[in-house]
Formats: C-alpha cells, structure tokens, sequence
C-alpha cells in the first residue's frame, strides 16, 4: 500500500510480538484474507481437500 503502511505493520507486528501484520482497506478485503489463509492452512495439513464446501450463515457478525 506504500512506504508508511509497510512500517505501520512492522511496528505493529513487533508491538503485538508477532511475525507479520497486514492492513487492509476495508473489512471485505479483511474476510477475504481471513478466509483465504484459513483454506491454505486447511488444504496444507490436509484438513481440508479441494473441492469440499463450507457452509455459513447468510448473516454473521
């Protein structure tokens, strides 16, 4: 996102005591994140297989 954001996430990241920390624009891209690295997690450990679906409500907070 540009040279001020990169060294928000390092300073957060290093704050929180984790590795990475990512911004986002909005809450969408935020699931959308979420969501991609739960499924890459999930098919890597092999919890998960493409092709299997997951159901959620229309509705969620």
């Amino acid at each position: 996102m540009g040279n001020k954001v990169n060294l928000f996430e390092k300073k957060l990241a290093k704050w929180l005591g984790v590795k990475n920390a990512i911004m986002v624009n909005s809450g969408s891209s935020a699931n959308l994140l979420l969501i991609t690295s739960l499924l890459y997690r999930a098919i890597n450990k092999k919890i998960l297989n493409h092709g299997d679906e997951i159901l959620v409500p229309a509705l969620a907070w």
